[in-house]
């Protein structure tokens, strides 16, 4: 969804908008969680459409905030702003990533280490620039 909200901002070519508006809908009706706003890490099974896992991914979670502030730029569309804002603020409270309102998931290792958690921090930033800016 990333990726084809970054390439319909770069072309203007409505063709990566669709893409990107269809995988942000299934993602949100199919892949975030109900009770936290997060997003799962899983696999669509394709005949029932229902996730089969309840994992909880920040590194997807980044993502889709990255996702999302682009989409909500692009189109115009306050439900897409809206659901950014929830699922930034269920990122930010999520007791694993957070200590006392601090985000520290990605804190850990080295400052060139690449992981997961450190996506949610870097995507947290760009998605708060991109909602200010």
């Amino acid at each position: 969804m990333t990726l084809s909200a970054y390439l319909a901002e770069c072309t203007g070519d409505d063709k990566f908008k669709e893409k990107a508006l269809l995988t942000a809908n299934c993602i949100k009706s199919h892949i975030i969680d109900a009770e936290t706003n997060l997003v799962k890490d899983c696999i669509i099974n394709g005949l029932t459409c229902e996730t089969e896992s309840s994992t909880l991914s920040c590194h997807l979670t980044g993502m889709f905030i990255r996702g999302l502030a682009i989409l909500a730029t692009i189109t115009d569309d306050t439900t897409w702003t809206t659901l950014l804002l929830e699922v930034a603020k269920a990122s930010m409270q999520y007791p694993d990533w957070h200590d006392n309102g601090i985000l520290i998931a990605g804190i850990e290792g080295e400052a060139s280490e690449n992981n997961d958690q450190k996506c949610l921090r870097g995507c947290h930033s760009c998605a708060v620039d991109l909602c200010h800016g």
